[in-house]
């Protein structure tokens, strides 16, 4: 497997993250796939999943600048920004 491939594969990998990411968050408010029971696990997903996505982002940006390779680490940044914003305001407006 050439390095270039491996980037290419990297890349599309940590935008599949991100939009699995946001596809659960979604489900939750939306209940697009009913059957799924997850309780509240898909909002705490991106703080664990999303920095792993980061890094293979960055990781496929190294040395193949590429388009999907960015998007995946804008996308999982703005995911875990989003969480660590809704962690930290949440509880104090649902509380206060």
């Amino acid at each position: 497997m050439s390095i270039n491939k491996l980037k290419r594969i990297l890349a599309v990998l940590s935008l599949v993250i991100a939009i699995v990411s946001v596809i659960l968050i979604l489900n939750v408010f939306l209940r697009v796939i009913p059957f799924i029971k997850l309780g509240g696990l898909p909002l705490l997903i991106p703080i664990y999943v999303s920095p792993l996505g980061v890094i293979i982002g960055i990781l496929s940006l190294i040395k193949n600048k590429n388009m999907t390779g960015l998007l995946g680490v804008i996308m999982n940044l703005a995911l875990v920004l989003c969480e660590l914003i809704f962690i930290f305001f949440a509880p104090r407006i649902l509380f206060h």
